[in-house]
């Protein structure tokens, strides 16, 4: 079920009440590592459909600096992130190898994709080499 910690991975029929995704949708969990920009879900979506994210575990970005999915609270603006603006850390999709990057986060309201393709899942950083630790998504779709 969604949000279920022991469950192994792969896809899923829904048929859990205590979630805020609907019946009827399948979930895969995806293992988001700190040290790779973005990871493959193996997830196609198409425009208009509402995926629904949850996220749990911490990632070290940098020294003395661990966060979850929502990522760094007020962080300063960095051009080099993927989305400059929002939460370094942070967790973010996007659609197809060279989409648009979007802001997840720890949001566990649906999220409507805007495009088709591939969903890719990343840490919203600049620099991945000094990265530890992972954030374990379960996605809904």
């Amino acid at each position: 079920r969604f949000g279920d910690r022991d469950r192994d991975r792969g896809d899923r029929d829904r048929d859990d009440r205590d979630s805020r995704a609907p019946r009827g949708l399948r979930e895969r969990q995806i293992n988001v590592t700190a040290r790779e920009p973005w990871t493959d879900t193996g997830i196609d979506v198409r425009p208009g459909q509402e995926i629904y994210f949850k996220a749990d575990g911490e990632v070290r970005w940098g020294p003395n600096r661990r966060d979850g999915a929502a990522g760094e609270r007020n962080s300063p603006r960095n051009p080099a992130r993927p989305l400059p603006d929002r939460n370094a850390a942070a967790l973010i999709g996007r659609v197809g190898e060279r989409g648009d990057p979007f802001f997840i986060g720890d949001e566990q309201s649906p999220l409507r994709m805007r495009g088709s393709g591939r969903l890719y899942l990343g840490i919203n950083d600049d620099f991945f080499g000094d990265n530890t630790g992972a954030l374990r998504v379960v996605v809904a779709y």
